[in-house]
């Protein structure tokens, strides 16, 4: 950008490089009247970035960064700053222009919107530790603040204007109906999850002293959801030995079943490669993280699963994704469900997502009772599990519940066992 005798450059400064988080810091700097000045600005890139910068364009050439819209800010400021001054035909110095930029910076960064932003660039988008599940939230959540401030004509409000009744309002956003826009309310227990997210960022500027208290802190709700339903081993002997279904349900049935018996979400199932399994001795252990949490799970696998991944083993979908099992879309899957549930007698309203919670259930009534064990199995957190320090779970405690699991399931899923022949 040049301005009559005023030159600003951006560029970023490798040898500048963190140690800590290895990104790289990007600067200002200015050129007027013949002086220099030069300030590092609050933003800083990846190595990748680096690699994509265009030292002619002053940006990343990348049309999806995130990094160029805050490098867009602070030339927006500098630009306004330097024409201000020349309509006035006063004078002003590089360093002049450097210390207005950090003046109207701070005002822009106690802007919530680009707070917001700001915090999911700092501290979520490139944060190893979060799986990317969770970073998917956060966007989720930002994306609904956003939604909230523009509805009310509120984008350029700042921390210190947005009081206990707007806080309350977002909740009741989160969780009512808009029949105008066609949007439904969440459960109280998903908004929550919501209103977390911004009690951590409303902390933050609390600690910068932008807010004298933090509103998010007074909004009660629940954070646990209502009890699922869950299928008992008679519903799930009826689903397996149905003989009334279509090929096509067969193969929803199936996938259903799979999760059934292994505890799978729908998304770890879906995606589940043939190098997740492998083979030891006589039995075949599953292996994967979670891609809601990035957690561990591993299992032996039943002989019920078995059967499934066997069956589709040579199904072209399978074979075309190195998969396990088909891949069927997760609203396909729940609406064959319900007309599943209807032809077998079952009145609970199925989806996919019983399937995990059943598997839970199934397995406390086959004795598995270790909770350490139960945990690996599903891919839950042992964080904060005391045991979780002096106990670690081994192949022969998986082999266990995997062995009581079988009997169990052998015991009431036999197609004799159902039908008395």
């Amino acid at each position: 950008m040049r301005q009559s005798k005023t030159t600003v450059i951006i560029y970023p400064r490798k040898d500048k490089l963190s140690s800590k988080n290895g990104r790289i810091p990007i600067y200002v700097r200015v050129l007027a009247n013949a002086k220099k000045a030069e300030m590092r600005t609050n933003i800083d890139i990846t190595v990748e970035e680096y690699s994509k910068w265009d030292p002619n364009m002053m940006r990343i050439n990348d049309r999806f960064s995130l990094s160029n819209a805050e490098i867009n800010k602070i030339d927006m400021i500098l630009y306004e700053i330097i024409k201000s001054f020349q309509e006035k035909e006063d004078s002003i110095s590089a360093k002049q222009i450097c210390s207005m930029v950090n003046i109207k910076k701070s005002r822009v960064e106690n802007i919530i919107i680009d707070s917001i932003n700001d915090y999911y660039l700092k501290f979520i988008q490139h944060n190893k530790e979060l799986s990317e599940g969770t970073k998917s939230n956060y966007r989720k959540a930002i994306k609904h603040m956003i939604t909230f401030l523009k509805i009310n004509k509120l984008e350029d409000i700042v921390f210190s204007l947005f009081d206990l009744k707007l806080a309350q309002d977002f909740k009741n956003y989160l969780t009512n109906n808009d029949i105008l826009n066609g949007r439904k309310g969440m459960i109280e227990s998903s908004a929550s999850c919501i209103i977390k997210k911004f009690r951590t960022i409303f902390e933050i500027a609390l600690e910068r002293g932008l807010i004298y208290n933090n509103p998010f802190k007074k909004i009660k709700i629940k954070t646990k959801s209502a009890p699922r339903e869950k299928l008992t081993i008679h519903h799930i002997a009826a689903i397996k030995n149905a003989q009334n279904l279509s090929e096509n349900e067969i193969i929803y049935r199936d996938i259903f079943l799979f999760s059934s018996f292994t505890g799978l979400s729908y998304i770890d199932a879906i995606n589940l490669k043939t190098t997740n399994i492998n083979k030891e001795d006589s039995n075949y252990k599953l292996t994967i993280h979670r891609t809601k949490t990035s957690h561990p799970a591993e299992q032996y696998l039943v002989n019920n699963a078995l059967e499934i991944i066997n069956k589709y083993k040579n199904d072209l979908s399978v074979i075309i994704n190195n998969g396990i099992i088909p891949r069927r879309s997760n609203k396909e899957i729940n609406y064959q469900l319900k007309h599943i549930a209807t032809k077998v007698g079952i009145s609970i309203r199925l989806s996919h997502h019983i399937a995990r919670h059943s598997f839970r259930q199934l397995l406390a009534e086959a004795g598995v009772e270790d909770m350490g064990v139960i945990k690996r199995m599903m891919g839950h957190s042992r964080q904060n599990d005391i045991d979780s320090v002096y106990y670690s779970i081994t192949d022969s405690r998986l082999l266990e519940a995997k062995n009581k699991f079988e009997l169990y399931l052998t015991k009431y899923l036999s197609y004799t066992n159902v039908h008395g022949k």
